[in-house]
């Protein structure tokens, strides 16, 4: 679970000159300013390791400015995760705080091809615990919507379609056309199984029709429909509206320019 912003991380290594320092690095550049970054060793050197600095070059990052510094009570207090490589005991435990341990190898004394691996081993944990510590997105509550909102036509048009599910035996009369081997019936084949008259059945269907859902076409004395499943597909991505829009204007079908029944 994302932690609560602002988020404090303190990365702890002895010599705060090589793998704490490229973390505090990867966690700057890839979580910007929703995480405070902070850096510290047990026995910190009198300055980064220049191999660790070249590594980081190569992935973009100028870590050169940065100065090893001592761990202190007051930046483990100041931190909600604490993260160490190799301090031991040294790194003192406050209640509350959530404590890592990361084993890596040591960058000190290598050169730039053994601390290659040690580097992109970092990256890849710094990039796993900003999505943890970040989540995908802003709390949506806490943002406004960049979404569009459906217009006063839209809203209708969905009204009708919902309206038209309301009833059990509409569902169900759409469910018996869909499931036509032939993709269609003839209201002939609609009253029996629901259990009523074939007006009753027309009036259903009418209303079917009118919110886009099925089709209906004249042949002789009967009617024959067919369900417009995009049309259902649509209304359920209504509330996307520039989804909807592409499916309606895919399928060529609006519910306020169906054909009536004739």
């Amino acid at each position: 679970m994302p932690i609560p912003h602002p988020t404090s991380v303190l990365f702890v290594c002895v010599h705060n000159a090589g793998r704490s320092q490229m973390a505090a690095g990867y966690l700057r550049h890839l979580a910007g300013d929703r995480i405070e970054v902070r850096s510290a060793g047990s026995i910190p050197a009198d300055q980064i390791n220049p191999t660790a600095v070249a590594a980081m070059l190569e992935d973009g990052i100028d870590i050169a400015g940065e100065q090893p510094k001592v761990l202190s009570d007051e930046a483990v207090r100041a931190s909600d995760v604490v993260i160490t490589m190799g301090c031991g005991d040294a790194c003192p435990f406050f209640p509350g705080k959530r404590y890592e341990d990361w084993q890596l190898d040591d960058p000190a004394g290598q050169g730039i091809e053994a601390v290659r691996p040690i580097r992109d081993e970092i990256r890849r944990r710094i990039e796993a615990l900003v999505a943890e510590l970040t989540g995908p997105s802003p709390d949506p509550c806490c943002v406004p919507s960049a979404s569009e909102a459906i217009d006063d036509a839209a809203a209708q048009r969905l009204a009708k379609v919902f309206k038209a599910l309301g009833d059990p035996t509409r569902v169900k009369l759409l469910s018996l056309i869909a499931a036509s081997p032939a993709g269609e019936l003839c209201v002939c084949d609609l009253t029996e199984p629901v259990g009523l008259s074939q007006p009753t059945v027309s009036h259903h269907m009418k209303q079917l029709v009118e919110a886009g859902l099925a089709t209906r076409e004249q042949r002789g004395r009967w009617a024959y429909y067919r369900p417009t499943i995009e049309a259902l597909t649509a209304a359920t991505q209504e509330l996307t509206p520039a989804e909807s829009r592409r499916i309606w204007q895919a399928v060529g079908a609006d519910p306020g320019k169906q054909d009536r029944p004739r």
